[in-house]
């Protein structure tokens, strides 16, 4: 298999290969590293890298596939996170200068899920200031680019987000949306599947439901979701602009 093939597999399937023991999270994270430093100078899809965790993590997903422990809906899938969800032991900025170096004490309920649903962190993606605004650009460097047409913006606020599935890739991403738009710009994410107005939407995960992990209304419902949505994949054909031509 080549790194481009496993750069862009469907999340389900990467995590059922994971949990196969087919393939090794350790490795599938240092892939998507490696990815991010070589071509995130072209996009600024990210705004922090957390490499040392993600190997971390990785190693601990590994182990516990070969210890034959219960494993998360997410188990060994490397995913990032937007800037506007607070981390703990993670910078996160909002987008804003003032914040800059600011590392929170505690997730939030969205960010639990996620390492609860055993995801690897690569760490945080661009947002605008507080996610106000339509582009993905503040005043913590360059704006984010579009991975289709670097001269164009990658929308916002999930620009990061976006981009980086598109086009470095992570595997899966957490955006979130706050004005009723999915995918106005062909690479805004969020967590379900298939075609919504016509846009590829969370990098073809081929789960019909993955949102409800992040969106479930009480506490211990994760585990219902996950064994009812995981794994009922989709038939879902594969849009042309599924790989962005980053190089």
């Amino acid at each position: 298999m080549s790194d481009t093939d496993l750069a862009f597999m469907a999340t389900a399937e990467l995590r059922a290969r994971i949990a196969s023991k087919q393939l090794s999270p350790v490795e599938v994270t240092r892939l998507y590293l490696r990815r991010i430093e070589a071509l995130d100078t072209q996009l600024n899809a990210y705004l922090t890298v957390t490499e040392d965790l993600a190997l971390k993590m990785a190693r601990d997903a590994e182990q516990a596939v070969m210890d034959g422990k219960p494993l998360g809906p997410l188990h060994g899938v490397p995913l990032s996170i937007k800037d506007l969800e607070v981390t703990k032991g993670i910078r996160t900025t909002l987008g804003c200068l003032i914040f800059e170096d600011t590392v929170p004490e505690l997730d939030t309920i969205v960010v639990e899920r996620v390492r609860q649903a055993g995801a690897v962190l690569l760490g945080k993606t661009n947002t605008p200031e507080f996610g106000l605004l339509g582009t993905t650009e503040n005043r913590l460097g360059d704006a984010c680019r579009n991975p289709w047409n670097r001269e164009r913006t990658s929308g916002g606020s999930s620009g990061g987000a976006g981009a980086a599935v598109a086009g470095l890739p992570g595997a899966a991403a957490q955006a979130t949306e706050g004005a009723g738009r999915v995918a106005d710009n062909g690479v805004q994410l969020l967590g379900g599947a298939g075609y919504v107005q016509d846009h590829p939407v969370e990098k073809w995960l081929r789960d019909t439901k993955t949102l409800a992990l992040f969106a479930a209304p009480a506490e211990g419902h994760l585990e219902t979701i996950a064994a009812a949505e995981l794994g009922q994949a989709m038939d879902v054909p594969v849009h042309p602009r599924l790989q962005a031509p980053v190089t």
